[in-house]
């Protein structure tokens, strides 16, 4: 990724990369513009379903699928994307989702083994890295209104 923006640029940016190495990871032709979601673990019982906007795809070494992809950050934007709204940013508390949609059911309403498999596989990553954490320092904030801001957006957009 460093070759592709300098080091002023990468406060920016954030890379992202399936938690398990052996699954594809990468954004592909046709993706930019899309959402980077992330699933907050300790909140994925909450009304929003723990579901946070984390970033919009930007770039990638084509459709490689085993390199990170680039993604702005959202955070970083949130002025300037209100300064270009037409009316003020309306905030809600209040989730807006129905259904988590990172569950999948059979025809029978049971969840499908195979989806329970790559949560797992989820999951286990998430806890690695929280469990490494203290080794990494640094890195991007989202606040809780940009989080919000965005919803809005994308809201708006359909």
């Amino acid at each position: 990724m460093g070759g592709f923006i300098s080091l002023d640029e990468s406060t920016q940016f954030l890379c992202a990369a399936a938690t398990a190495p052996w699954k594809d990871q990468d954004s592909c032709l046709g993706d930019s513009g899309g959402p980077l979601i992330w699933q907050d673990p300790q909140h994925s019982r909450d009304s929003d379903y723990g579901l946070r906007l984390a970033g919009i795809v930007s770039f990638g070494d084509g459709c490689d699928g085993k390199r990170p992809g680039g993604y702005t950050e959202v955070s970083h934007y949130y002025s300037w994307i209100a300064s270009h709204m037409d009316e003020e940013l309306q905030l809600s508390n209040q989730a807006v989702f129905t259904e988590n949609p990172f569950t999948r059911y059979d025809e029978d309403g049971d969840l499908l083994d195979e989806f329970q498999g790559a949560l797992d596989d989820a999951q286990d990553g998430l806890q690695q890295l929280e469990d490494n954490i203290d080794k990494y320092t640094g890195g991007g904030s989202l606040s809780w209104l940009s989080l919000f801001g965005m919803m809005f957006l994308a809201w708006r957009r359909r």
